[in-house]
């Protein structure tokens, strides 16, 4: 008996060194909240990486040239009703509210919360004050998405059934990140003037310059 109880203690030794190591070696088996390095940072991504992603999760990618760049991506989003911004909208001045080309700057999960809410077209179902990301997580829980990483939420994502080809042109600087936008009431006079820039635009003719002759009458 006393020889099985110290096999007995041995195994069970061997066993918890077993476990142990595969515990090591099995980062599904890590504690919660102990995730290994490289599982945190999987969960980090750039609003850069964000808008590479979800131009081709929303079926966008088929209106922008290859290897686009994130700016591209990021318009193109915004044109389509997906940017960070709660209250903010497109407009020439800023055609991608919210979204930013700093490349050390991460998606926020208000960020994220925002953005899975416009793709999912239920910015409608914000109640309350829309610049409070706690109403925009509540649209989310609502309906089952998860946000606890950004490829869990993105992966509830299905492309846009409404999607508009509506990337402007660019005034290019040297700097690529630093393109400026050119405002779309003037981008058919930039092609015009580009392609045709010897056709001068018709004119009507001039007015009269008085009041016709009273036609002569026999008398």
């Amino acid at each position: 008996m006393r020889k099985v109880k110290v096999g007995g203690s041995v195994i069970a030794a061997m066993v918890v060194a077993w476990g142990g190591t595969v515990l090591a070696q099995n980062p599904a088996a890590s504690p919660p909240g102990q995730e290994p390095a490289q599982e945190q940072a999987a969960k980090l991504m750039t609003h850069g990486e964000l808008a590479q992603l979800l131009v081709r999760k929303l079926g966008l990618y088929r209106f922008l040239a290859a290897n686009p760049t994130d700016v591209e991506c990021m318009i193109l989003l915004a044109q389509n009703g997906v940017f960070p911004s709660p209250t903010l909208t497109p407009t020439e001045q800023n055609p991608t509210p919210g979204w930013s080309l700093d490349p050390s700057k991460e998606v926020s999960l208000a960020d994220l919360a925002v953005i899975l809410v416009r793709s999912l077209r239920l910015e409608g179902q914000v109640q309350g004050d829309r610049a409070d990301p706690q109403n925009w997580l509540n649209v989310l829980k609502d309906v089952q998405v998860p946000t606890d990483t950004i490829g869990a939420g993105v992966a509830a994502l299905a492309p846009l059934g409404d999607a508009l080809q509506a990337l402007p042109l660019f005034q290019v600087t040297p700097e690529p990140l630093a393109r400026r936008y050119v405002p779309e009431s003037t981008a058919a006079g930039l092609i015009n003037t580009i392609a045709f820039p010897d056709v001068a635009t018709p004119r009507p003719p001039p007015p009269p310059a008085g009041p016709p002759p009273r036609p002569v009458t026999p008398t």
